[in-house]
């Protein structure tokens, strides 16, 4: 991802897609797991709440910006790796 602007957006203030539907968040899985910058995007889009929670715990220890987004979205991207999008069920 080349432009970082609207991953700064993230974190200051960019409300969330809201809830994404089961099938939707798979596809996107799938995707960013197979290089999609835009479906990585949308995932943390929709998490975004989330990642500005992390974010603003990361400030207490790690003072730069990017140090901070860089943790967080690293963060995001070994959840993406980790999950089984086939063993997730809807609530």
């Amino acid at each position: 991802m080349t432009n970082p602007a609207p991953l700064r957006r993230l974190f200051h203030g960019y409300s969330g897609l809201g809830r994404l539907s089961l099938d939707e968040e798979r596809r996107l899985i799938l995707a960013a797991r197979d290089g999609d910058s835009d479906a990585f995007l949308s995932l943390a889009t929709a998490y975004a709440p989330a990642l500005r929670s992390a974010y603003s715990k990361y400030r207490l220890v790690l003072p730069n910006e990017w140090a901070r987004m860089t943790a967080i979205l690293c963060g995001l991207t070994e959840a993406i790796w980790a999950v089984d999008p086939d063993a997730a069920e809807e609530p």
